[in-house]
């Protein structure tokens, strides 16, 4: 639905299509699904979803997973259109940001549109408002990236008595490392310890090691560093054959600046820049203690240990991979993008129908997890595609209507049997 709003704009006599007209009208005051559709019961823990068909199972109600997400606009006249750090790499294009807030098991709660030009932790403090208002929870976990809970939204989260879950950056992590408080070469396979830091009371460091995360971080190094000292290697020629008129060390700091700014790898270079003459070398010692790390990540909660222990510390941070899950499933399944509209009423629309879109799409695909855990090799996307081979068509015979459904495979009837719903 949100597609077909998206796609088309006007009518086949030039007229606006009735749907695309109604997003003017559409009630924005409350971007979110009713608390009552989404939790029932009183219950601090977890409570029951919607029910119905499609719907099963049980929510933890006191965690929420809020992020922030980019879309480009065909366009530069509407009200939300800012230039900002574009997640879809268009440069030159203005964008509007997407707020999306999520529950622990990746269900979508609540979506909002903010400018272009709004970062991550400047959306945390509305999220908390709406969580409290909205809602009506007094006690929540915010589950967070290192980009959205920052150090100056804990003081927002705290004031309010919610807890938060959140990640250490690296340069905070080689400080605990170059303090003692926990020593890398004790993780020779994936584990999960707890630690206390003097610095950060009240607060609880949850140490993570994932070995096949620690060899994609090396992979990943070296060929950025390849990558750097090729382009670096680009500068250095220039310079040497620039003889006649050499290169001033401004100009050669320009140029070094844009290779590095691109692959992030300066720190791991020694650089000798002066007139007419440029050098660069590997810092070994710089690489060892950056690899030393490899793997490693430490979340940091509030969140006592009878309510959260170390392990399910971990897999509450890892659940923001389903939120990004959602990004690209608004992006791409469902056409969020192009955005050609120039009102802000209309860029807000889509977008909660989006929303409502994604949480359809979470209980189909929570509904239909039997079957896709069978094929390993099966996806949602591919499930839906196999329904498009079943066509329902009607014609009018001798004045009378005829309704002929073609022959549904063993798939289709497993599907809709999933779903609950009749195949009629």
């Amino acid at each position: 639905m949100g597609a077909a709003l998206s796609r088309h704009r006007t009518g086949p006599f030039g007229g606006r299509w009735p749907a695309y007209s109604s997003l003017g009208w559409h009630d924005l005051t409350k971007p979110s699904l009713p608390p009552k559709t989404l939790f029932r019961g009183t219950g601090r823990r977890s409570c029951r979803p919607w029910e119905g068909p499609i719907s099963s199972g049980r929510f933890r109600r006191d965690l929420v997973i809020p992020d922030l997400t980019s879309v480009y606009l065909e366009g530069r006249t509407c009200p939300l259109a800012r230039f900002g750090y574009s997640r879809d790499k268009k440069r030159g294009k203005k964008q509007f940001t997407v707020g999306l807030l999520t529950n622990a098991e990746g269900c979508p709660v609540a979506v909002e549109v903010f400018p272009g030009n709004v970062g991550d932790p400047q959306t945390l403090p509305s999220q908390i408002d709406r969580v409290r208002r909205r809602f009506g929870i007094d006690y929540v976990v915010f589950v967070g990236d290192r980009g959205m809970i920052v150090t100056a939204r804990l003081a927002d989260l705290q004031a309010v008595g919610f807890g938060w879950v959140t990640a250490l950056r690296a340069p905070d992590i080689q400080e605990l490392r170059a303090q003692g408080l926990f020593q890398p070469s004790l993780f020779d396979r994936q584990g999960v310890a707890e630690i206390t830091d003097p610095e950060r009371p009240g607060e609880r460091l949850v140490i993570c090691y994932n070995p096949l995360v620690a060899e994609e971080r090396r992979r990943k190094r070296e060929e950025l560093l390849l990558a750097t000292e090729r382009e670096l290697a680009k500068v250095e020629a220039r310079v040497r054959r620039r003889r006649r008129k050499p290169l001033t060390a401004d100009e050669i700091g320009v140029a070094v600046g844009k290779v590095l700014g691109r692959w992030k790898m300066g720190k791991h270079f020694h650089l000798t820049i002066r007139d007419g003459h440029f050098a660069f070398q590997r810092d070994p010692a710089s690489i060892a203690r950056e690899a030393e790390l490899d793997g490693f990540d430490v979340l940091r909660t509030n969140v006592s240990a009878d309510r959260m222990d170390p392990v399910q510390v971990q897999r509450t941070y890892q659940s923001l991979r389903q939120i990004e899950q959602n990004f690209r499933a608004m992006k791409s399944a469902l056409d969020l993008r192009p955005v050609y509209h120039r009102l802000e009423d209309r860029v807000r629309a889509p977008t909660f129908l989006c929303m409502l879109a994604l949480y359809v799409r979470w209980h189909m695909e929570r509904a239909l997890r039997p079957l896709l855990q069978e094929d390993p090799r099966q996806s949602f996307e591919g499930l839906m595609m196999q329904l498009e081979t079943l066509q329902r068509h009607t014609a009018e015979v001798a004045g009378q209507e005829v309704t002929i459904l073609g022959e549904p495979e063993p798939l289709h009837r497993r599907i809709f049997q999933l779903l609950g719903v009749p195949l009629t």
